[in-house]
């Protein structure tokens, strides 16, 4: 993969303000399930944090350089996702970093930044990103954590695989993700679901086919955010591993207890669609000026 200028994706001020409130439908329709059920407003009240932190976080990303984020963010959101393993967890589950009285779930805030490295064209920000993104599926196994091993794996596929000459190192990789978190699926996880957390979906389903095609809808709109940087198709490799890897989060969540992404009372996976949208908007291709844009 050779070194390219950052690509700059046209768009406009009206877009920018689109895509950044993409979370605010489905956080909607989250909470009116969950209220449905009886449960306060206050436990969305991290989601609409997160929306705020994530918007800040977004912009933020593009005032840096790629070559720094490229190069020191995969390693930074694997060392914090790393720091889970060394807090008690719940009934031997160690998915969360405690901030004060907040619960983190660490990966489902950090793990897409690996996906920026995957994609770099230095190749050693590449390989310490290779490296970081298995460690962090080992993480995972320990944890455990089948969505977000399985999510990493979807995501990093697709960035691996996206050249014509893919390197043997980089198929190597994929095939270490795929066991890495078929592995993780097998391991028990004894954690009961909290509804509106967990099983938002489910909760839809019982309460008629207009929720449920509430919960498709503000869902869908959050995957056509990620991949919609302009009219032309297909969306950038990154734009697609981003899309890969919030796809195999949702679906994950029909097979296990695990977060419903947004819709979800939760602070993490705000974040993580916001770091999602980060990344999407980062592409190296010749002939492009070296600025980012939403």
């Amino acid at each position: 993969m050779s070194s390219a200028a950052l690509e700059a994706l046209p768009t406009g001020p009206l877009r920018l303000r689109l895509h950044l409130l993409a979370p605010i439908p489905a956080i909607v329709v989250g909470l009116a399930i969950a209220a449905s059920q009886g449960v306060r407003w206050t436990a969305y009240a991290p989601n609409l944090v997160a929306v705020l932190l994530g918007m800040g976080t977004v912009l933020a990303a593009r005032r840096c350089r790629l070559e720094a984020l490229e190069a020191w963010a995969p390693t930074l959101a694997a060392v914090g996702i790393a720091t889970t393993l060394l807090h008690p967890g719940v009934d031997g589950v160690t998915r969360w970093l405690q901030l004060g009285g907040l619960q983190l779930h660490a990966s489902a805030a950090l793990a897409p930044w690996l996906l920026l490295g995957l994609r770099a064209p230095a190749a050693s920000a590449r390989n310490r990103a290779l490296v970081a993104s298995l460690a962090v599926q080992l993480v995972h196994w320990l944890q455990p954590d089948a969505a977000q091993a399985s999510a990493l794996a979807a995501g990093s596929i697709a960035v691996l695989l996206v050249d014509d000459k893919t390197p043997r190192i980089a198929r190597l990789t994929c095939v270490l993700h795929v066991g890495a978190a078929a592995l993780t699926w097998r391991r028990p996880d004894p954690l009961a679901p909290v509804e509106h957390v967990e099983r938002v979906f489910y909760l839809a389903i019982e309460q008629g086919p207009g929720w449920l095609a509430a919960c498709a809808t503000t869902t869908g709109l959050l995957l056509f955010a990620l991949v919609n940087r302009r009219l032309s198709w297909p969306p950038t490799p990154l734009a697609c591993a981003a899309l890969c890897y919030f796809t195999a989060s949702v679906l994950a969540t029909f097979f296990g207890h695990f977060p419903v992404p947004v819709l979800g009372a939760g602070f993490a996976s705000v974040l993580g669609w916001y770091a999602l949208l980060a990344v999407s908007t980062f592409e190296r291709r010749p002939g492009f000026t070296d600025t980012p844009a939403v």
